[in-house]
């Protein structure tokens, strides 16, 4: 896959990560866009090695969403694997879209978390402004 703002390739995850992974983007898009009524800017936005799962809007900000999904794990929800270092790349990527797309919105970072049991979605939470850029 080539990256929006580098031009380089980048590889990808193995197949079955990348199959959950997808699996939990769609829902987590289909419940911000149903539930949270935000709209769809970008999916898979790739700059240099970073990306960003989904690029969303409301009136007034851009939410740069984190999905994270977990299979069964007792006591550990998905949103708690957003540990720092993966916060300082979501920004960087960020910073690098407003700066390719010209946004001028006020930018959110969300996180929604998937839970899966056997195969299957058991839970999404969202976290609205669940990190911030300082």
């Amino acid at each position: 896959m080539t990256d929006m703002c580098c031009g380089k390739t980048v590889g990808g995850k193995d197949k079955g990560r990348k199959e959950k992974g997808r699996k939990a983007e769609d829902a987590a898009l289909v419940y911000l866009e149903r539930v949270v009524g935000l709209r769809l800017v970008a999916r898979n936005w790739r700059c240099c090695h970073y990306e960003l799962d989904l690029l969303m809007e409301d009136d007034e900000r851009l939410h740069v969403i984190e999905v994270r999904s977990l299979e069964n794990q007792k006591g550990m929800k998905a949103y708690e694997t957003v540990g720092t270092v993966k916060r300082r790349r979501v920004l960087s990527a960020a910073r690098a879209f407003v700066s390719y797309t010209g946004t001028v919105k006020e930018v959110v970072f969300d996180i929604v978390s998937v839970e899966f049991i056997n195969g299957m979605i058991n839970e999404i939470l969202y976290f609205e402004n669940a990190f911030t850029a300082e």
